[in-house]
């Protein structure tokens, strides 16, 4: 049945009164979770030692006890991983103590903060292992390293401080302790009185730094709730304590929602937009009042839809266009259509306290928002469940209960009741036997693969995500979703990594499937590496590369985030590797030089002598003069196939990113040998989703290893400029544009284009074939030593965003012939990140410059207006926008 005013209010008011009696009653605080410079109330100080599990000790980096350090703990008490949370704060002698009141666990997590240090996390287990205690030790010791203070101020268009903004910041985990901690800079913290905010734990690097604002009254540039990347230089303004973010006071709707009959609704949702998850303030969520009034205060310009949810009455969409001066909203609602669900489990008996959770109707995904955990929709001992008022249309369900795999479809309203039939959550026991002698395998780890590719009936698996270690000599994984398909990979030392069948929920009988994987035992690749001089690598990392993973090199060294399998060298230069089940290339690296072995060309064990990095000095010419603080990038370009197997690739893709200086000068150190494309790069916002680097093509240039190299780049050419036309009615929020280098090819046929392609391919696959000595027609089995290096073609490309009139511009191409392409987007709602709504595309040139004329002619080439073709979001074309 649905719920009732007077029903909401009752549980309002026994909320009310059980919270006030937990506050009053605590002897220690509940501090707030997410800002790192909480207030220490003094009952925060008392500490329970007795009958206490665990005893943490927090000090400092010179083994200093930290005061009133805050330890956070939560853990799954049983297989259905229902957990509990508690904290505690350390004391003069910087221990705390921690309960976990007896209960058996299967994964345990810390968090450990203070005032002016990094939060560091550890865990123990994970949640999808299963009755499996996780052994904690009885005392720990944990150094807080010290954290940097950032900050910064949030202000009005008018530059006035808005108070109690909430700024929420993330930041990529840093590894601490050989891995064994972890800090992460996740915070959030209230601005002042001042509009000013400050955080004392942050580590000092902050990888893709993020943003997210939000106020009950004021839009942030990030409109729809997500979180924004930071550019380097706002890094830096808040290091400084000097980082300033402007917001825009929405626009007030006001309205009145009444039923039919003129009465009104209290107590009524009032979302702008569609989406849940796109709201600017997830905490911002206006009701009507007793009069059924509202006033919702984060509107935005432009068409939108408004989404007005009552138990009581029929969801409604009412269709508004926001703006400063728009007259107050009229929502009629009406009665619903009863909406019966019956749900039994495997045995046909009916099942209770199923929670029933509307998601989508039509195009509407705020159902979600209706029936919360406050007030759920739930069968009763009967299995039924009935929403009185209900869309008369296709809703999408979700159905849950602890114990119960998880069901989703859409239903329709009708006559009789829908069934539903749910079944118990599954259970895979994985244990691994070697494969030659049927000896148990007592310590291995899994992975769950995810899909990449292939089809619905044979999709591939791909793995490098995450590894779970089996406990007590096997690994338990809980399915709990109807719908839930994947492969495991499992792996051991000393053995080849084992794929298992493609394990569906649908198709396991019983509450269990016990599987046994045989592993083939099997040696990795080792050796030694030795640097330049001969001498043994002692600080050496060494990484494999396959065609199922690609191999990065960031500046000059491997990024703490590339998933590909490394090892350090030991004080002999020695590395090993676990046994592999595909063919490998291989990389090492040090502050003396690099290495690439093809794949093929990895022996089982002997030297590879690491070559002197090349250096790479030059100048950014913009124009006629220097592009000074210019973002220049630098990117390999050379791909690594396998000729009888054109789709399998070896990667190792080397990347170099640095600013020029006030006279447009770069260098970059650490460069491995090959062939390199230097792009100049600008940061712009990307719609609502953040940044993004627009880059530019500027040369391409070969390094030798041990080589020192001078280039300058850019300078030549002309500016190109355009104008789009602009729908009076619609407002573009972003329009990519592109100027791509056109390699010109003599005029054929049509019939003359098929035997053409078909003549180049093969050319392609015969070069690839010469470069490994195989022929390409031949059925030879591919193997590692047919893979082959092979050059990209250089076709420069170039990027620029549109101005807010509509007009753009090239600041400099050189000299050739150009495609301008490049797809519009419009502004949808609140998601100003925009729907695809046209393209564009046609063909220009930048002429030579006369014999004599200076290499850079400053006027620039006149597009014109340039128009966009309309299309829908599936690129079909359509009449108009």
């Amino acid at each position: 049945m649905g719920n009732s005013v007077t029903k909401r209010l009752f549980v309002y008011a026994l909320v009310i009164l059980f919270v006030v009696g937990i506050a009053t009653g605590l002897t220690w605080a509940l501090t707030d979770g997410g800002n790192a410079d909480y207030a220490i109330p003094e009952t925060a100080k008392v500490v329970r030692e007795d009958n206490y599990d665990l005893e943490i000790k927090v000090v400092d980096e010179n083994d200093q006890p930290i005061e009133v350090a805050r330890v956070k703990a939560n853990w799954a008490v049983d297989p259905n991983r229902r957990t509990k949370y508690t904290q505690v704060f350390s004391n003069d002698e910087g221990k705390a103590y921690v309960n976990m009141m007896g209960d058996k666990f299967y994964y345990y997590n810390l968090e450990i903060r203070a005032r002016g240090y990094q939060t560091l996390y550890r865990q123990w287990g994970d949640r999808r292992t299963v009755e499996k205690k996780v052994d904690l030790p009885k005392e720990l010791t944990v150094m807080l390293p010290k954290g940097q203070t950032i900050g910064g101020v949030v202000v009005s268009q008018l530059g006035e401080p808005i108070v109690g903004a909430k700024v929420e910041l993330y930041a990529d985990s840093e590894w601490n302790d050989e891995s064994e901690y972890y800090s992460r800079l996740q915070e959030s913290t209230p601005t002042d009185g001042n509009g000013k905010w400050e955080l004392t734990n942050a580590p000092p690097e902050m990888n893709d730094l993020r943003i997210r604002v939000s106020h009950s009254s004021h839009l942030e540039g990030n409109q729809n709730n997500r979180y924004t990347a930071i550019s380097d230089k706002a890094i830096e303004q808040m290091k400084g304590k000097n980082h300033r973010l402007e917001m825009k006071r929405g626009l007030i709707i006001e309205g009145r929602v009444t039923n039919s009959e003129g009465e009104p609704v209290s107590n009524a949702l009032v979302i702008l937009g569609q989406d849940p998850h796109s709201r600017p303030n997830n905490d911002y969520l206006p009701r009507t009042d007793h009069e059924g009034n509202f006033k919702y205060k984060l509107g935005m310009e432009g068409e939108n839809i408004l989404t007005v949810l009552s138990a009581d009455y029929e969801p409604m969409e009412f269709p508004v266009k926001v703006s400063a001066n728009m007259v107050p909203v009229k929502v009629e609602m009406k009665k619903g259509t009863p909406f019966d669900i019956v749900i039994k489990g495997e045995d046909g008996k009916p099942l209770n306290d199923v929670r029933v959770v509307p998601i989508q109707w039509e195009s509407n995904r705020c159902l979600e928002l209706l029936f919360t955990e406050e007030f759920p929709l739930k069968t009763n001992v009967e299995g039924k469940v009935t929403w009185e008022n209900a869309p008369n249309g296709s809703v999408f369900f979700r159905f849950f209960k602890d114990g119960l795999m998880s069901y989703s479809t859409s239903l329709t309203p009708q006559e009789d009741a829908h069934a539903i039939a749910m079944s118990k959550t599954k259970k895979v026991i994985i244990t691994a036997v070697n494969a030659e002698t049927g000896e148990k395998i007592t310590d291995f780890a899994v992975e769950r693969g995810y899909q990449s590719g292939g089809t619905t009936e044979e999709p591939i698996y791909r793995y490098g995500y995450r590894q779970q270690q089996a406990a007590e000599d096997s690994y338990e994984h809980e399915i709990d979703d109807i719908n839930d398909r994947f492969k495991l990979q499992l792996k051991a030392s000393g053995y080849k990594p084992t794929e298992t069948q493609e394990i569906k929920a649908t198709e396991i009988n019983g509450s269990l499937w016990e599987l046994a994987v045989k592993m083939q035992p099997g040696v990795g690749p080792a050796g030694r590496i030795l640097n330049p001089d001969g001498t043994p690598a002692t600080d050496a990392e060494a990484m494999l590369f396959t065609a199922n993973g690609q191999a990065q090199i960031y500046n000059g060294e491997i990024p703490r985030w590339d998933r590909i399998s490394r090892v350090e060298t030991n004080d002999k230069g020695e590395f090993k590797f676990e046994p592999m089940d595909q063919e490998f290339g291989l990389v090492a690296l040090n502050e003396s030089g690099f290495i690439k072995v093809m794949p093929g060309d990895v022996p089982d064990k002997g030297d590879h002598q690491l070559q002197p990095w090349a250096k790479v000095t030059g100048q950014v010419i913009r124009g006629a003069g220097p592009a000074a603080n210019q973002q220049v990038a630098l990117n390999s370009s050379r791909l690594t196939y396998n000729p009888n197997d054109p789709g399998q690739s070896f990667d190792v893709r080397s990347r170099y990113q640095v600013e020029t200086d006030a006279n447009g000068m770069f260098q970059f150190d650490r460069v491995a040998p090959g062939t390199y494309e230097i792009q100049d790069q600008k940061q712009v916002p990307y719609g609502n989703r953040g940044f993004r680097n627009l880059s530019s093509g500027l040369g391409r240039f070969t390094f030798e290893s041990g080589e020192e190299k001078d280039v300058k780049v850019g300078g030549v050419g002309q500016p190109v400029k355009g104008q789009f036309k602009i729908p009076e009615d619609k407002k573009y929020s972003r329009v990519d544009i592109y100027a791509h280098t056109v390699i010109k090819q003599p005029e054929v046929t049509l019939e003359q284009s098929s035997a053409i392609g078909n003549t180049l391919l093969k050319g392609f696959f015969n070069n690839l074939s010469n470069a490994a000595g195989v022929p390409v027609d031949g059925k030879t089995e591919a193997n590692a030593a047919e893979v082959a290096e092979v050059e990209l073609p250089y076709t420069p490309n170039f990027q620029v965003t549109m101005n807010e009139d509509g007009s753009f511009q090239f600041d400099q191409l050189p000299p050739g012939t150009y495609n301008l392409q490049g797809n519009a987007y419009i502004q949808v709602g609140q998601d100003d990140y925009g729907t695809h709504a046209g393209s564009f595309n046609q063909q220009f040139e930048v002429p030579e410059p006369a014999e004599g004329d200076p290499a850079f002619n400053p006027e620039p080439i006149d597009l014109g207006e340039v128009e966009i073709v309309p299309q829908d979001r599936m690129r079909n074309l359509r009449s108009s926008f």
